[in-house]
């Protein structure tokens, strides 16, 4: 019986023999329906007949095209079979394992038309054209089209037992020339969670030939991953640690965040006058601003009268809805089911002491703008000076709502490539089975308490064999952050010291984890994670529940929605209990629901996680539509801003409609009302003019 590498031999052999009479004997038959298909045709036609002559000296010589049809189906039969018994192999291993077969003539011969083939359909394959046959069934006068079976991205037109063959272009690569170039992107904030899915939108449109700058505060420790953005220092990170007096590392709410948003109001002026040197200097056309903390970015931009475009996680901050609410306000995440007066005071109330909390600051932020001549405005999240918002999140996770064009979800944005685990991280996590991966951002901290709680649940967790391993990343946190012992359930006392310095053979700490690799682990079985935009991402990406402890901002918010979405469970910083994280812990672990959860936000992860190359197409967008005006100004994009925005609630809400038809509908009513009471006081009246007195 012939080996299978012979029988492949012989099939790819004939393949190349019917590829070669196809190439030859190339004809077109088309049907079409319109002038516009004709010219379109004629136009393949055209292009198809310049690409082969220029690739394989085809003539126009109709001699040599009668067997074509008949080979057609025999080839891709062959090359179907052929892909499906070396799926895997490329076109150079293919040479090389011909070439060795047997020192033949004929087997010479056959290697050279391997070669020759192989190379004819490289330059095909990576031309700006591809050669499609598709396959379409006539039945009953219905047209039905089939799946396609692809020859080097060819596909064939079948109708009855004719053959009809129409060749169609690749869409031509985009013309670029054009179009503005060079693009600024703003962080005050600074760190990875901030920086990495900007540079993830940047990197694809430095593919696509544009030019790169980030602006942002601290080093770029990104710089390895992103070689081709060219970085330029703010200044020193914004270090939130400089905070922990003012109670930054336990749970804020509104007035406790404020805190952090007076970091951007002291860091204004310094920012916008290098927003707008650089903008200058290098001749940005389009700024992209990261939205935290960063009013400095939006104006430098309104000023420069550049187009500008955010990016933020929040989407209520952004385009709030009055049947959602945020845990920074102290309400829940959905009103849906909340009773009225809990409504009224999410609603109104939480809002009102909100805007008077901040007032202060705005004031202050509004002298400094007028100190520099820029535009008084509100706060930079609901700034109107913003051309798109880019909201880095994903319906199934993020709740419902409808929203605006000018607001798009893109996330969740995640790169391409991750670092992958050291070698020692990689020993200990492939020597546990089930390791839980601790991790709090690169910004947030816990207190001295907490993380003796923490570290005593880790080690009891051990103990009851609820996990077999944990991985610390204590990114800002040091070893005097943790008491020198401490006491277990059972009375045990523990020595702290040598577990952060890694000898426990089952805990290991360090200050830096890929943290994707980990969760990416098949051994990884549990995030405990502060709920940060990208590792909620991160974390629904790879299918790992989470135990969240949020310390601030957005991570409040994810942390409802997680468990909303049946994936995770709560903490809080100021109840924290070493028996519910055990408890908790257990649960996510062997709940079926979580695990069902977790695979089908896993998959949504991935199908959204594309679309952040929307999010470059609609820069793009922007940059072309700039090319066509000297300025941008209150006009620019104007079809994507709703009509709503600019009629007013009123009106956009046809609540002056409603006024006149209930105008209407209660005149109607009062006149009815009236005539009736007319109509009864007559029939009385009437009754009693009838009724004659009695004779004595």
């Amino acid at each position: 019986m012939p080996s299978p590498l012979r029988l492949l031999r012989s099939d790819l052999k004939e393949l190349v023999n019917k590829f070669d009479g196809y190439m030859r004997s190339l004809t077109f038959s088309f049907t079409m329906q319109t002038r516009d298909d004709s010219i379109k045709i004629k136009d393949y036609v055209i292009q198809i007949h310049e690409l082969l002559h220029n690739v394989y000296n085809i003539s126009k010589d109709k001699h040599q095209q009668q067997n074509f049809y008949g080979q057609m189906d025999l080839v891709i039969k062959k090359l179907k079979k052929f892909q499906i018994e070396d799926e895997n192999a490329n076109s150079d291993e293919l040479i090389t394992s011909f070439s060795n077969i047997t020192s033949s003539t004929n087997n010479i011969d056959t290697q050279t038309e391997i070669r020759r083939q192989v190379n004819i359909l490289k330059i095909l394959k990576n031309s700006d054209h591809i050669i499609r046959f598709f396959g379409v069934a006539q039945e009953n006068s219905k047209i039905g089209w089939r799946v396609p079976i692809r020859l080097y991205e060819c596909i064939v037109i079948i109708r009855g037992s004719s053959a009809r063959m129409i060749v169609i272009n690749k869409q031509p690569k985009e013309d670029r020339s054009n179009i503005p170039k060079n693009i600024l992107f703003c962080s005050l904030f600074g760190g990875r969670s901030h920086l990495r899915p900007m540079l993830d939108i940047a990197e694809i449109l430095i593919e696509r030939g544009y030019n790169m700058t980030l602006l942002a505060s601290g080093k770029n420790e990104l710089s390895s991953e992103y070689p081709a953005v060219k970085h330029i220092s703010l200044g020193p990170k914004v270090n939130v640690k400089d905070l922990e007096n003012d109670g930054i590392n336990v749970e804020l709410d509104y007035n406790g965040m404020i805190k952090i948003w007076e970091l951007g109001v002291k860091s204004y002026k310094r920012a916008y006058e290098k927003y707008k040197s650089i903008a200058e200097d290098y001749n940005i056309d389009l700024i992209f601003c990261d939205l935290l903390l960063n009013d400095a970015c939006i104006d430098a931009a309104h000023t420069l009268k550049k187009p500008v475009v955010a990016l933020v996680s929040v989407l209520q901050m952004v385009d709030p809805k009055p049947y959602k609410s945020d845990p920074i306000f102290g309400c829940k995440i959905s009103l849906e089911n909340e009773s009225i007066l809990e409504r009224f005071r999410c609603s109104f109330v939480q809002i009102l002491r909100y805007i008077y909390s901040i007032s202060d600051m705005t004031k202050e932020l509004n002298d400094i703008r007028k100190q520099m001549n820029v535009e008084p405005d509100q706060m930079a999240l609901g700034s109107s000076k913003v051309s798109l918002t880019l909201v880095d999140t994903f319906f199934g996770f993020e709740l419902p709502q409808a929203l605006p064009p000018y607001i798009q979800e893109i996330g969740p944005i995640l790169s391409e490539k991750y670092p992958p685990l050291t070698p020692e991280l990689s020993n200990f996590i492939n020597g546990h089975e089930r390791v839980l991966y601790v991790a709090f951002g690169t910004l947030y901290f816990a207190t001295t308490d907490n993380n003796n709680i923490l570290l005593q649940s880790f080690i009891e967790a051990i103990n009851k064999k609820i996990i077999d391993g944990v991985v610390w990343a204590l990114v800002e946190t040091s070893k005097d952050d943790f008491y020198p012992t401490l006491k277990l359930s059972d009375g045990t006392q523990v020595q702290t010291l040598p577990i952060l310095n890694n000898e426990h053979p089952h805990i290991y700490i360090t200050k830096f984890a890929p943290q994707f690799a980990v969760l990416n682990h098949t051994n990884t079985k549990l995030f405990f994670s502060h709920g940060g935009a990208g590792s909620t991402h991160e974390s629904l990406y790879t299918g790992t529940p989470m135990l969240v402890l949020p310390f601030a901002g957005d991570q409040m918010g994810n942390a409802q929605k997680l468990v909303s979405a049946g994936v995770a469970s709560l903490l809080k910083l100021t109840t924290l209990d070493v028996n519910d994280i055990l408890n908790k812990m257990d649960s996510l672990l062997k709940d079926e629901n979580v695990k069902n959860n977790t695979e089908r936000l896993k998959v949504l992860a991935k199908i959204n996680s594309k679309r952040k190359y929307r999010a470059a197409d609609l820069i793009e967008y922007i940059l072309h539509s700039s090319s066509f005006i000297e300025y941008v100004n209150d006009n620019f994009l104007k079809e994507w801003v709703p009509a709503e925005t600019r009629m007013g609630f009123i009106r956009a809400n046809n609540l002056d409609i409603y006024a006149i038809l209930l105008s209407i509908t209660f005149s109607i009513v009062g006149i009815i009302v009236v005539t009736l009471i007319k109509f009864i006081r007559f029939v009385i009246g009437s009754s009693s003019n009838n009724i004659k007195p009695k004779k004595d």
